[in-house]
């Protein structure tokens, strides 16, 4: 699995939660790819994966286009839906990522009955349910999972994203996705052509029961933070602080930075993985002046103001946790709608992020004096404003320098 978790490590530097399903999640939009082919070729315009197209193509049908079904696009629709209840059903309350093995050998068996059915010449409609339902498990598994840009189906997000969004760690993971279910969409079809959609769903099976069965792949099934991405074994069995194992009755400034630092790595990976994606988090401040404010905050916190600027008609100062937000009354309205700032290190999977558990994007992403910012209103009404800092902020607050031994 070391190439796997090359691929995880390239795709999100910086952890998430499930970033370990990367490969897995490929390998399911080749399959998408394959499972999309059979159907359209071999069961008469129809798409068992592709829920955008068969609403389209249900349209066309009942206008009258006589080379599409309305029946078998409308019996597609669903079963998907019927799979994805049930997938979404299912154990609700359990980790998505302890779901992954049934739920993958679910839709192998499902894509089985299929394939018997193709090869028997049972009809269209005995071949099209189990596809359907499949489909239906698979996005839903992905749904709960919520890895951005991985969706394994629908690409035209992804394509949007990829024409609107700067080049980053999104757009590697969009143009993987956008590659891998056309290549996939194009062995099913030179499979179709030689050896009809029996080819294609065989070769869809075996790839699903590759994540369902094989040893190698029981890493990606449980809810631990991925291989790769959390730290060496050796490193998990230690005990102690650093500065109990040196003994030293009175440590150093360096000490002292190094065991913070250790103590904030050990914490973000005993959370998992997905904390590393928020770097800083401040409460909001309102207050009149900013040079009254600043002092009081100094004697609270112990610490210097790290960030002072002015911005539309408003005074900011970050210091420790809080930022301070300064000016008449009526500027300082125009930013109450969100009552704390949250710096991520990436601004475009984190919006894929709010976006699937149902947060509203209030303003989208905007250039800022610190890098680049949006707000969003959380599906409880939360709101908050959500910041990428450039890269000098990020040297100098987030990962500053280590200071010199003494």
């Amino acid at each position: 699995m070391s190439g796997g978790g090359a691929v995880v490590r390239w795709m999100f530097p910086d952890g998430h939660r499930y970033a370990r399903f990367v490969p897995p999640l490929l390998v399911l939009t080749f399959v998408s790819g394959l499972v999309d082919a059979a159907s359209f070729l071999g069961l008469g315009r129809v798409f068992v994966a592709n829920m955008t197209g068969n609403v389209v193509f249900l349209g066309f049908a009942l206008s009258g286009v006589a080379q599409l079904s309305a029946p078998a696009s409308a019996v597609a629709l669903a079963g998907f839906l019927a799979g994805a209840a049930t997938g979404g059903a299912w154990r609700r309350e359990a980790g998505p990522g302890g779901l992954f093995a049934p739920l993958v050998t679910a839709q192998a068996l499902l894509v089985a009955l299929a394939l018997a059915g193709q090869a028997a010449d049972w009809g269209r409609y005995p071949v099209l349910v189990p596809l359907a339902c499949g489909m239906g498990l698979q996005n839903a598994l992905v749904h709960r999972l919520g890895v951005p840009d991985l969706t394994t189906t629908v690409m035209t997000r992804t394509l949007t994203g990829l024409a609107v969004d700067r080049p980053g760690r999104g757009t590697v993971r969009r143009g993987a996705s956008v590659a891998v279910l056309a290549a996939g969409a194009l062995t099913g079809g030179l499979l179709h052509a030689h050896a009809g959609a029996e080819g294609a769903l065989a070769t869809a099976l075996a790839l699903l029961l590759l994540l369902a069965v094989v040893p190698a792949a029981r890493r990606w099934h449980d809810d631990e933070p991925a291989s790769g991405h959390g730290p060496p074994p050796e490193r998990k069995q230690e005990r102690g602080s650093a500065l109990s194992r040196t003994g030293a009755a009175s440590p150093t400034v360096a000490e002292q930075w190094r065991e913070t630092r250790r103590r904030e790595t050990r914490r973000k990976e005993m959370r998992g993985s997905e904390a590393m994606t928020i770097l800083k988090t401040y409460a909001r401040l309102w207050v009149d002046d900013l040079d009254r404010a600043l002092p009081l905050l100094e004697r609270l916190t112990g610490e210097r103001p790290h960030l002072r600027l002015a911005f539309h008609g408003i005074r900011l100062g970050a210091i420790g946790d809080f930022l301070v937000i300064a000016g008449p009354a009526e500027e300082r309205a125009k930013y109450t709608h969100a009552s704390a700032t949250v710096v991520v290190h990436d601004l475009d999977a984190l919006r894929e992020t709010l976006e699937a558990a149902g947060a509203t994007i209030t303003t989208p992403a905007t250039e800022g004096p610190t890098g680049r910012f949006l707000y969003a209103r959380h599906a409880d009404g939360a709101g908050v404003e959500y910041v990428e800092w450039n890269a000098e902020l990020l040297s100098r607050i987030i990962h500053p320098p280590e200071p010199p031994a003494e």
